[in-house]
């Protein structure tokens, strides 16, 4: 299982690699598929996947985009038309945005303190860039 899967623990975690990602997903869903993807991944196949994988009348946002150089991907229409699926981007957020997950955070609701797996001071913050880009960590809180 993947380090993140190990620390949010959550429901099921699909390791991709060797995996058919769209009928491992059908699977779990009972054949169904899932009402909501989030694809946040700057790669083309998980596009493609969350358009093959989504339930009837799913909602599908692409929240990592892709390369300039190469941002097409294959999207079968028929899926879309005959599935009723809803295909939004999200990009970023807003002040507000994180003034409110921020509050969701300091009230508890969204529980965050098994993400942050170092904390370091901020003259180590070159070793906090190299935990992260290794793999070692999933959040880095850097701490002055």
């Amino acid at each position: 299982m993947a380090r993140s899967a190990e620390v949010v623990k959550p429901d099921a975690a699909i390791l991709a690699e060797g995996t058919d990602v769209v009928e491992a997903v059908r699977e779990l869903t009972g054949g169904r598929g899932p009402d909501v993807v989030i694809t946040a991944t700057a790669a083309h196949a998980p596009q493609e996947q969350a358009l093959r994988m989504a339930a009837p009348g799913g909602r599908i946002s692409f929240f990592g985009g892709l390369p300039k150089d190469d941002p097409v991907i294959s999207c079968d229409s028929n899926l879309v038309h005959y599935r009723e699926l809803t295909i939004v981007g999200a990009n970023g957020s807003s002040p507000a945005h994180n003034a409110r997950a921020l509050d969701l955070i300091a009230s508890g609701e969204v529980p965050v303190r098994d993400l942050i797996t170092h904390h370091v001071p901020l003259d180590a913050i070159g070793d906090a860039i190299d935990l992260v880009a290794r793999g070692e960590a999933i959040k880095v809180t850097v701490e002055p």
